[in-house]
């Protein structure tokens, strides 16, 4: 899982552990199958397909 020493001992799991488990929830409601009807994703058709991120850039 994670470690409290990385996460400052405040029980959150590392920026990197939460980003794949939030990546891993999205791929999961992803792979719902859409009814035929319903036509293409509102998100994709708004925004287009997700693209991988280069680097982490913090603010």
């Amino acid at each position: 899982m994670f470690s409290a020493a990385r996460s400052g001992g405040y029980h959150r799991p590392s920026i990197d552990v939460a980003e794949a488990a939030w990546r891993r929830l999205g791929d999961s409601f992803l792979e719902i199958p859409r009814h035929p009807e319903q036509g293409e994703p509102w998100a994709l058709k708004e925004f287009g397909q997700p693209t991988v991120r280069r680097g982490k850039q913090r603010r």
